[in-house]
C-alpha cells in the first residue's frame, strides 16, 4: 500500500539505487505513511460497507429464525466472523493512523 500511494520523493527513497529491496517494507515517510493508512481504512470500510446487513442484523438473524438450514446458518456465522475481523482490522488501522509513524 505504501508503493500505491507513494510520490516521487518516497520512490526515491525506496529505491535509492533503483532496486527495490524487500526488507525495506518500513514506512517511506509520515506523509506516505498517513496516506497509505487512510487506503487501508477505506479499503476495509469498502468491504464492511458491501456486505448486505450489519453484524447486529446478522446477529438478530440467528437468534429469531428457528426455520434456518444448518447451511444458512453457517454461511450467517462466516459472514459474522468476516464482518468481526474486518472490524478489529478497521481499530488496528485507526490506532496505528493515531500513532506518530515517521520515518
Amino acid at each position: 500500500v505504501r508503493c500505491c500511494v507513494a510520490d516521487a520523493a518516497d520512490a526515491a527513497r525506496a529505491l535509492p539505487d533503483g532496486d527495490w529491496d524487500p526488507r525495506l517494507c518500513r514506512p517511506l515517510s509520515p506523509e506516505n505513511e498517513q496516506r497509505a493508512m487512510a487506503a487501508l481504512a477505506q479499503l476495509v470500510s469498502a468491504m464492511l460497507e458491501a456486505y448486505p446487513t450489519t453484524l447486529e442484523e446478522d446477529e438478530e438473524l440467528l437468534q429469531e429464525a428457528d426455520d434456518l438450514s444448518r447451511n444458512a446458518v453457517a454461511a450467517i456465522q462466516f459472514r459474522m466472523s468476516q464482518k468481526r475481523i474486518l472490524t478489529r482490522c478497521l481499530a488496528v488501522i485507526t490506532a496505528v493512523s493515531d500513532m506518530d509513524c515517521g520515518t
